[in-house]
């Protein structure tokens, strides 16, 4: 298997994710039930999503890229693929936010949250688009065989690593929040 093959069955994934986000916000009963399942989903989009998959892509394929003399165009969809990371990331904070409001019993900005699961996933196909189909394929012909077996098991040892990373930034979080409380 390409490493860019595990990067993109993790795309299905992802996509299956975002449509059962979307599903869960345009038919949200405004309850407890609702609330938690939507916080679960965006959790997934933070755990999964972005630190497992776009921490693959970021710590280790864009970073070896940078070391292969690819096209300028090539490099600089690169550059607008993290980009668009970032975006993601403040999207599902926001995402978070209004979950979190709803958990609350304010549920007077499902309208927006619905708007933004919408922009997301619609930037979002297009970026798994864009990697799929442009970026993934054109990248690897400047990998021998051997380099791509290389990624492939660093793409494998960053996963295993993953959940270790998540919770220890957990625990660190509530221990900060017990010292300023």
């Amino acid at each position: 298997m390409k490493p860019t093959g595990l990067l993109m069955m993790e795309h299905r994934l992802i996509d299956r994710a975002v449509e059962q986000i979307r599903s869960k916000a345009r038919d949200c009963k405004l309850d407890n039930s609702c609330v938690s399942d939507l916080n679960q989903l965006i959790d997934f989009l933070g755990s999964y999503s972005d630190l497992c998959h776009h921490g693959k892509e970021e710590k280790i394929l864009f970073l070896e890229c940078e070391y292969k003399h690819m096209p300028q165009d090539l490099v600089h969809m690169m550059e607008e693929l993290k980009l668009e990371h970032i975006m993601f990331r403040k999207m599902r904070e926001k995402m978070s936010v209004f979950n979190s409001e709803f958990g609350k019993g304010n549920f007077s900005n499902i309208a927006r949250l619905n708007e933004l699961i919408t922009d997301f996933c619609a930037i979002l196909k297009k970026h798994i688009d864009k990697e799929d189909s442009i970026f993934f394929p054109q990248s690897m012909k400047f990998f021998s065989e051997a380099e791509q077996e290389d990624l492939l098991k660093k793409f494998r040892d960053f996963d295993q690593g993953v959940m270790h990373e998540k919770y220890r930034k957990l625990i660190s979080e509530f221990e900060e929040k017990g010292r300023v409380d």
